[in-house]
């Protein structure tokens, strides 16, 4: 069976989320979802949609369901504008999910998240153990900044109509703010990149792109300006936690120069392809 998002009847006027809701980006990269765990004040209006849902619904499964490439593909041909595709209200509350019975959306949600836990807290509680934690050695003005040993640059604009939903022959994956946006004709990427997200609902998040890609400008490509292992890098970024650094209440959003000043520890390279090898092989196993 199915059922369309239930969506608060306030959503027309400024509110502020509740934990336990889902907050959509309707506007530039359209479809990402988040769920909102923390204690927050700032109006929804712009850039982003509430959803609310009934009560005797599993959170953690819903937010699932809508980051689904059925439904995705449901917000993606639902679209209006141009330049700037948008996703109305309107369209949301259309959306068809599947859902069912509650036990089987708890068991559910409580897989992903016990699979997501473990394999964070091993790769956290490995990388603290070799290297210490990143974000208690930011203030030791000893250490270089990110800026000094990488160069962070974003990405370039792309047509929204130019991005394909499924990768076909001759298309490549495209980067926004809040990761994967879909597939483009072009690319201006070729190699390993960590990426940082600096505009949107997530932004802070991080990506490793291999291959040949194309970033757009709210994607920050991180190259090594020193000998570095990739794949260690993306994991200090992510252990970072850079969304502490966002600012902006309806847009959120990270400013180039602030990520470029957060102080890093950079380890023996051979420390750094330990690490690396262990992460890459408990990718594989998982």
């Amino acid at each position: 069976m199915y059922i369309p998002a239930d969506l608060h009847k306030e959503l027309s006027k400024r509110i502020s989320p509740k934990i336990g809701d889902i907050l959509l980006a309707k506007n530039g990269t359209t479809g990402i979802a988040a769920i909102v765990d923390r204690d927050v004040v700032f109006d929804i209006y712009v850039s982003l949609a509430l959803l609310r849902f009934h009560p005797g619904n599993n959170i953690k499964f819903m937010w699932s369901a809508i980051n689904m490439p059925e439904t995705k593909a449901q917000f993606d041909g639902n679209l209006k504008g141009i330049g700037v595709p948008n996703l109305h209200l309107g369209e949301i509350k259309k959306t068809k999910m599947v859902v069912p019975p509650i036990e089987a959306q708890d068991e559910f949600a409580k897989f992903v998240e016990q699979s997501d836990k473990s394999k964070f807290i091993m790769f956290k509680s490995q990388f603290i153990e070799m290297f210490g934690n990143p974000i208690m050695k930011e203030k030791d003005e000893s250490l270089p900044t990110l800026g000094k040993v990488c160069i962070l640059k974003a990405g370039k604009f792309v047509k929204a109509d130019s991005i394909k939903e499924k990768q076909e022959d001759g298309l490549f994956p495209c980067f926004g703010g809040n990761g994967l946006r879909g597939y483009v004709p072009s690319f201006n990427q070729e190699g390993e990149f960590p990426l940082i997200g600096r505009q949107g609902a997530l932004c802070g998040n991080v990506q490793y792109a291999v291959g040949k890609f194309h970033a757009t400008e709210h994607a920050v490509v991180v190259t090594p300006n020193i000998e570095m292992d990739r794949f260690w890098l993306y994991h200090l970024l992510c252990l970072l936690d850079l969304n502490r650094y966002a600012s902006g209440a309806a847009q959120p959003g990270l400013a180039v120069n602030k990520l470029e000043a957060i102080r890093v520890f950079v380890p023996d390279l051979q420390l750094q392809k330990q690490y690396s090898e262990f992460a890459k092989q408990s990718d594989k196993s998982k």
